[in-house]
């Protein structure tokens, strides 16, 4: 079994509710619901204590927060998702889509085999391929749900978590490269 498989089971077998580590993945901030280019990844409420486990179990929950940020706002324009069907990087992952089910209370069909998305994005992009005809619905043969135990104390996390953004950005007008704080 592998690192990466080994650490999510870990996370899944031992999560008891949400982590007191955060983390804000803001790769490329204009990716996120904030349209805002300059955020940057921040871990907080770390410690001398912090293991590996605790930063890859703040890491999947930050993807997952941020997820549902994303997933509100396309609540927003009155696009409600009553199931989500799982694709690209994470697709083959139990570990990685039971807790982003419980996150964004939504089920996650699994399919039979891995699709590629975005692949099939790209042969759109670049071929005269009818989008209706390549973006077809994959098969699946599993359905992820949410954990009904700890979804109250997750969506209390994920709102908390999102207040605090006018926070970050703040923050990170005060950052300069390296993370040192300028004066």
């Amino acid at each position: 079994m592998s690192n990466s498989r080994i650490a999510h089971k870990r996370i899944q077998t031992t999560t008891k509710g949400p982590s007191d580590i955060k983390f804000f993945p803001y790769l490329s901030g204009e990716q996120t619901p904030y349209n805002e280019a300059n955020l940057r990844p921040k871990f907080s409420g770390t410690s001398k204590s912090t293991t590996a486990f605790d930063m890859a179990r703040a890491n999947q929950e930050g993807v997952s927060f941020v997820r549902r940020d994303c997933l509100e706002t396309l609540r927003n324009t009155d696009i409600a998702p009553k199931q989500l069907i799982a694709i690209s990087c994470g697709s083959a992952s139990v570990y990685w889509l039971h807790p982003l089910a419980t996150v964004l209370n939504l089920p996650f069909a699994m399919p039979s085999k891995v699709e590629f998305g975005v692949a099939r994005l790209a042969v759109c992009a670049v071929t005269d391929a009818k989008p209706e005809e390549i973006m077809t619905k994959p098969l699946t043969d599993r359905v992820i749900l949410p954990d009904k135990n700890q979804q109250a104390a997750y969506a209390k996390a994920c709102k908390k978590y999102t207040t605090r953004y006018p926070k970050l950005k703040d923050l990170q007008q005060h950052t300069i490269f390296f993370g040192y704080f300028s004066p």
